[in-house]
Parts: structure tokens; C-alpha cells; sequence
């Protein structure tokens, strides 16, 4: 029996024609710009990143060891002078920092442990993989939308840590220090953009590499992990006779530049400008095979 005619009939050519008004027409109507799309996908990534417990844990510790780092700044103060061979004053702040802002590197990859390794495994798990490429949706946006995500938030608490310390800093340091303290909140600035930049694209570097978010979070603690420990052995059995061993750490590559940046970098073994360079090409190079890696995992889907 025909739809439209209550019978057997057979449509006429105007009956087809309305038909084919309920087939799937594509939408040739205004689109948003693109940078609504990589919001879109920034806001969801961020609620879910926050919602990891891992990641909760690691915002809640991070509120403590600046809170630490002051409080052995304002202590230390008192004991410039008293004691031989101390750190003179006009360096102190800078070893706190310094202290601080490694520990900003750390944390930085625990939470990437628990968010950034396993992003787009988690997304591909969730099915959001295909709900966002099901619009038209550019993998650069996507991209943007899930790195912006782990960056925000890295950068966010890195920043609020240096800050704080530096607001003791400069509230206790001689009026004749103050401004030479107050510039330092540009170093914590960069050293935070390069760290949520290099942890952000490496980590989900890591997780695009595999469907398993389990596989994705045990290979960036070998990333991780095997270098630190590796460096550990060798500074311990060489007497730090191997510098450049240094380069393949991501905590001792920070470290170096950490150095650098607060006038320290006599104390460092490797030069903090070469530091620094690698882990710009590191992280552009993940970030630039991430986004080669989702490409061709869109064009399998289309």
C-alpha cells in the first residue's frame, strides 16, 4: 500500500517528488567559525580532565608545597647572615623558586598521567571520537580543543604556585629588592607556558598511539620514569662525568632551564639555552604527529 496514496497505487511523479523531500539533505546554512568548534571541544575535555580523581589529587597537593616553599623562604630570611657559608640573601628567593617550579614538573605529569595519556583512547572509548567528527570538524580544532584542555590547566596551577611564592617574596624582601623580585614573575610566566606547551603535546602524543588507555598511561611512565632513573644511576656511578645524558629526561631538561632562567645556571650541568631548544622541538613534534595521527584515524572513519 502506498504511503501517500492509501492504496495500492502507484505514486504519481508529483506524490515522488514528496518523497524525496524526506531524504537527507545537507545543511547549507550558516556554520559557526571555527574557533566556537575548539571551544566546544576545550570545555568538554576540561570538565572531564578535572573530573579524573588522579588529576583532583594532584590539584589539591599542588596547593601545599608552595604554602611549603614560603614558609621556608620567610624562615630562611632570618637565617641570612647568622650562619657560615649560607646562601646569600639576594639569592634565596631564587632557590625556593627554583624548588617550586620543579615541583611544578612533577606535578605536571601527574596530572598528564591522568588525563593528558590516555585523552584520545578515552574519547575513542566514549564514542565522543566519532560524535565530534560526525560535523564537520577540521582535526586541527580538535586538536587545539583537546591540548588547550591539559594546557589551561597546567599553566593555571604552575602559575598560581610561582605567584604565590613570589607574593611572599616581595612582601618580605628589602624595598630596595622588590622590583628585581617582582620581574621574576615573568620567568615563572614562560617557564609555566613551556611546561603546560611540552606536557600538554607529548602526553597526548602518548595516547593517540593506541585505543588502550591503559597502554597509553604505562608508556608515558616509562617515558617518564626510565630516563629520570637512568640519569639517577649515571650522575651516582660517573660522578656526573656524562652531562649530555641529562637531554633525554624531561624533569632534568626542565630543570636545566629552570636554572637558567633565575640566574642559576652555573649550578646546572647542561646549558639551559640547549635545554631549552629541545624541549620547543619536542614539544612541536608531538604536537605536529598527534595531529597527523587523528587525521588519518578521521579519514578511516569517513
Amino acid at each position: 500500500m502506498s504511503p501517500l496514496t492509501g492504496s495500492g497505487e502507484v505514486p504519481s511523479q508529483s506524490q515522488r517528488a514528496i518523497l524525496r523531500e524526506f531524504e537527507y539533505l545537507p545543511y547549507r546554512g550558516p556554520r559557526s567559525p571555527s574557533w566556537v568548534k575548539a571551544w566546544v571541544i576545550l570545555r568538554a575535555a576540561f570538565l572531564r580532565d578535572t573530573a579524573n580523581w588522579l588529576v583532583r589529587i594532584a590539584l589539591v597537593a599542588s596547593a601545599f608545597y608552595p604554602l611549603l616553599g614560603a614558609i621556608v623562604l620567610v624562615a630562611l630570611r632570618g637565617l641570612v647572615g647568622h650562619l657560615p657559608n649560607f646562601v646569600d640573601e639576594g639569592r634565596l628567593s631564587r632557590h625556593v623558586l627554583h624548588f617550586v617550579l620543579d615541583a611544578n614538573v612533577i606535578f605536571a605529569f601527574l596530572v598528564t598521567l591522568g588525563s593528558g595519556a590516555m585523552a584520545i583512547a578515552d574519547d575513542m572509548s566514549h564514542r565522543a571520537f566519532v560524535l565530534y567528527f560526525s560535523k564537520p570538524l577540521a582535526p586541527i580544532h580538535y586538536m587545539i580543543g583537546r591540548v588547550g584542555a591539559l594546557f589551561l590547566l597546567i599553566f593555571g596551577f604552575s602559575v598560581a604556585a610561582g605567584g604565590f611564592v613570589l607574593m611572599v617574596d616581595v612582601a618580605t624582601s628589602p624595598p630596595h629588592a622588590r622590583l628585581e623580585e617582582v620581574l621574576l614573575f615573568f620567568h615563572v610566566v614562560f617557564h609555566s607556558l613551556l611546561l603546560a606547551f611540552v606536557f600538554s603535546s607529548s602526553s597526548i602524543a602518548i595516547s593517540s598511539l593506541s585505543s588502550s588507555r591503559a597502554l597509553g598511561v604505562v608508556t608515558w611512565l616509562i617515558v617518564w620514569i626510565v630516563p629520570l632513573l637512568a640519569v639517577a644511576l649515571a650522575d651516582s656511578y660517573s660522578g656526573g662525568s656524562f652531562p649530555w645524558f641529562r637531554l633525554f629526561s624531561l624533569f632534568f631538561l626542565f630543570d636545566a632551564v629552570t636554572s637558567g632562567l633565575l640566574g642559576l645556571g652555573a649550578e646546572a650541568r647542561v646549558s639551559w639555552f640547549f635545554a631549552l631548544v629541545v624541549l620547543i622541538f619536542l614539544g612541536g613534534l608531538c604536537f605536529h604527529l598527534t595531529h597527523l595521527r587523528v587525521a588519518s584515524m578521521v579519514r578511516r572513519l569517513k
